[in-house]
């Protein structure tokens, strides 16, 4: 298990760089954004329209999230997925931050690597990136 990080914020934005950090700390705004472990997925392969399972540790207590998705067709594989405005589901941490949620593949995911992550309203708490494989094929509807 990968231990929990702060980040700095201005503003809710992380900010990085000497300049940018000694600014935030002397600024009222200033946060800290808790960064959660690498989340578990299960399955973590599968067609488009399947369900899937997230689970990290070290996220905010008590705290709804929502479950982001990243891939090719929903934004730039090089971004963060809590940048990601593809929201595939929600979740909910418990009083010591182990989040749970479930999620559905996009009916529009490309077949491949996406990005799964909890994320808080873009700019909160959120967990790192994990991956899932998006097999060939559509699960039925109905």
């Amino acid at each position: 298990m990968l231990s929990t990080t702060s980040r700095r914020c201005l503003l809710g934005i992380p900010v990085s760089g000497i300049g940018l950090a000694l600014a935030a700390s002397s600024v009222a705004w200033a946060c800290t954004v808790r960064v959660g472990s690498v989340p578990v997925l299960t399955p973590n392969s599968g067609a488009r329209g399947s369900a899937f399972t997230i689970s990290a540790t070290g996220m905010d207590n008590n705290t709804t999230y929502a479950v982001a998705w990243l891939d090719s067709a929903s934004g730039a594989v090089d971004t963060a997925c809590h940048h990601s405005l593809e929201i595939v589901g929600t979740g909910q941490s418990d009083g010591k931050g182990n989040a749970t949620g479930n999620g559905t593949v996009p009916r529009t995911a490309v077949d491949g690597m996406a990005k799964v992550c909890f994320s808080r309203d873009h700019l909160g708490s959120y967990s790192q990136d994990a991956t899932f494989t998006v097999l060939g094929g559509l699960v039925p509807v109905g």
